[in-house]
């Protein structure tokens, strides 16, 4: 992908924060056309994400830990990983011998939000966001699983969407249980 500097936001050239999303819902699948940031990278192309809602009967602090801490992430998710809970922080996710994915924490909101961007990782997954956001809700709370900045739709893309669908239920099973 071909990296475009970012230019200055005039009323004629409106940021991309301010330019009109077109969305196409498929399920829990999403895809848009416009200039995006792409971990620091302005871009204009279409993008797909994936998005999952799951209410979980725990506390936003005992959730947020299970989805930024080492010993949370290790229980429902990855074989091992590092984390600096801040951000900017590094995390490293090992998965098995061919899959170590680095990430930087983009956003850190404590007990609310953490936006990761992968920044090795296979082809399809490297560039993407993958962000939880947790909402209180008359229901309880709600975490909001958001895995953004895909290129294509391709099997991977579709296998992904499933494989967090599982992973979610995992993780809310390990929360309610425990």
């Amino acid at each position: 992908m071909k990296h475009i500097p970012p230019r200055k936001h005039t009323a004629s050239n409106p940021g991309p924060e301010n330019q009109v999303r077109r969305r196409i819902s498929i399920s829990n699948v999403q895809h848009f056309s416009r200039t995006i940031v792409v971990c620091g990278r302005y871009t204009k192309t279409t993008m797909h994400g994936i998005y999952h809602d799951v209410y979980i009967d725990a506390s936003p602090d005992h959730i947020f830990d299970a989805v930024t801490s080492e010993a949370g992430l290790n229980t429902w998710w990855t074989d091992a990983c590092s984390a600096e809970r801040r951000a900017g922080g590094k995390y490293y996710f090992h998965f098995e011998p061919d899959y170590d994915w680095h990430a930087e924490v983009a956003e850190w909101s404590w007990s609310q939000h953490v936006v990761w961007c992968f920044t090795q990782a296979d082809e399809d997954w490297t560039g993407t966001k993958l962000s939880f956001s947790i909402v209180n809700t008359d229901r309880g709370a709600l975490l909001r699983m958001e895995h953004t900045g895909w290129r294509t739709m391709n099997d991977h893309f579709r296998h992904t969407s499933y494989c967090w669908a599982q992973y979610l239920r995992k993780l809310q099973k390990y929360l309610t249980s425990a």
